[in-house]
């Protein structure tokens, strides 16, 4: 994991599957900077693994519309009391 001035963009590996995490402060949002780090992680796992997993917070009503507009909506988490809609990015 990555962090940036307030903005985190990093993976993790849980059992078999990588997951994404991109944390952006407000004014960073909306310029580009998730399909950026998700261009580049996809790069990074070519030959790797097919399927990367995103986990987004139920309440950001903006990023699940981008996310179940372009990416299969594969159920819902928590950790600890965070609820979490879990995408898959093929």
């Amino acid at each position: 994991m990555k962090k940036i001035d307030n903005q985190i963009i990093g993976v993790s590996r849980k059992r078999n599957n990588f997951e994404l995490t991109v944390i952006l402060a407000p004014e960073f949002q909306g310029l580009g900077c998730f399909s950026k780090s998700l261009e580049l992680l996809k790069n990074k796992l070519k030959g790797i693994t097919d399927e990367i997993y995103a986990l987004v917070h139920k309440n950001n009503k903006k990023m699940n519309q981008i996310m179940k507009s372009k990416f299969y909506f594969d159920g819902e988490s928590k950790i600890g009391q965070i609820e979490l809609n879990r995408y898959i990015i093929f």
